[in-house]
């Protein structure tokens, strides 16, 4: 800065660093101002993007999404990150977005299958974004982020073995999602002790805490993440569902409202965007469920399962207690549950099946056992 004060490099990384530190408002400053002198630059657009998503500023978040993938053309990350944001608010995949994955396969084929099964995930096609996540790795074993997706995946189908046979290091999502709430706070208390200044791993820790029961030791995380993220209701947003409830159970009716405030400021925001993808359907469901909405409630839970929303305990978050005995809801839970058989059985037969989803698969045992039994279901 003493050397440059006005070169785009240098307000860029200055940028950066405020972005590290969770000053998205300084971030962005810096940011546009590089951008006044380096419009064209589609990697500093993209920080610019994710500081709009931190900040609350989903729909200019979106466009310049959109500017990102037309100023650099060649760039992977700009093909596949704008490829990922239409998928928030299409509902089906559209000629535009068919042209830049196109684009994308043939710069990279394993990134182009990678961002093809993202996008499949978000239509709800759980079986074909498999598929192609295999594809992905098989394609390029080192991609860590395909890696990550399709193991997480795997575990919320329940297959548990596979998924920590793509990436053995989620530990913490496959005792979260095997339903296993005293061994995920462990490890989520291991992995905050690795991470303390994470707020990735407060969160964790939180959801886990909270599924575990233990409201208090949940809402003090709570503040901490409200203090450590500047008190932003978008700076908090991935846990801010989680963050009401513990305070309303735990008997912290001020800061109960105050996190709710902030979700519903979320909710309010990715529904002007135009947002249709699960996460979003789900944060309204869980907002319609703390406010008595039932109906509401019941409809956009529906929605996020269509739109690819899958683990097995989806319907037992704690908001949609007073929905337990609603025959709309559990028409929904059940619905959910036979997506999920049908789709861990398609799974499991891409795996042991005579045509295996990829040229050594090495299926767990149990997962074979599985594809067994979907044979003799029918």
């Amino acid at each position: 800065m003493q050397l440059a004060p006005e070169d785009p490099q240098v307000l860029a990384v200055n940028g950066l660093l405020a972005h590290s530190a969770f000053d998205f408002t300084k971030a962005i400053d810096f940011y546009r101002r590089s951008l006044a002198l380096n419009p064209s630059s589609g990697e500093v657009l993209n920080w610019l993007r994710l500081a709009l998503y931190a900040s609350g500023g989903y729909r200019e978040a979106l466009d310049v999404g959109e500017r990102m993938a037309e100023v650099d053309p060649l760039s992977m990350v700009a093909l596949f990150n704008t490829i990922g944001d239409r998928g928030t608010v299409d509902e089906e995949i559209s000629p535009a977005t068919e042209a830049l994955l196109q684009r994308l396969s043939q710069l990279n084929a394993s990134y182009g299958l990678f961002a093809r099964a993202g996008v499949e995930q978000q239509m709800g096609n759980i079986p074909g974004a498999t598929r192609l996540y295999y594809q992905s790795l098989e394609a390029d074993p080192g991609r860590s982020s395909a890696r990550a997706t399709l193991a997480d995946l795997l575990l919320r189908l329940g297959l548990e073995a596979e998924g920590l046979a793509v990436d053995p290091t989620l530990a913490v999502n496959a005792a979260f999602f095997g339903g296993r709430w005293d061994e995920a706070v462990v490890s989520a208390q291991e992995y905050l002790a690795l991470n303390p200044d994470q707020p990735v791993a407060m969160g964790q820790l939180l959801n886990a805490l909270m599924w575990a029961g233990e409201e208090d030791a949940a809402f003090a995380l709570a503040q901490q993440l409200w203090a450590k993220m500047g008190e932003s209701p978008f700076n908090v947003a991935p846990w801010v569902e989680s963050m009401a409830w513990v305070a309303h159970q735990s008997g912290h009716p001020q800061e109960a409202a105050l996190y709710r405030a902030a979700l519903a400021k979320v909710v309010q925001a990715t529904k002007a965007a135009g947002y249709t993808d699960n996460y979003s359907n789900l944060k309204e469901a869980r907002l319609a469920a703390l406010d008595g909405r039932e109906d509401d409630a019941i409809a956009e839970f529906s929605r996020a399962i269509d739109r690819g929303a899958r683990w097995t305990f989806l319907g037992q978050y704690p908001e949609f207690a007073a929905l337990q005995d609603n025959p709309g809801f559990q028409a929904q839970v059940s619905r959910l549950r036979d997506l999920m058989d049908q789709e861990r059985g398609e799974v499991v037969a891409m795996l042991c099946g005579p045509d295996p989803v990829v040229a050594h698969p090495t299926p767990a045992p149990e997962t074979c056992v599985m594809y067994q039994q979907y044979l003799e279901s029918g």
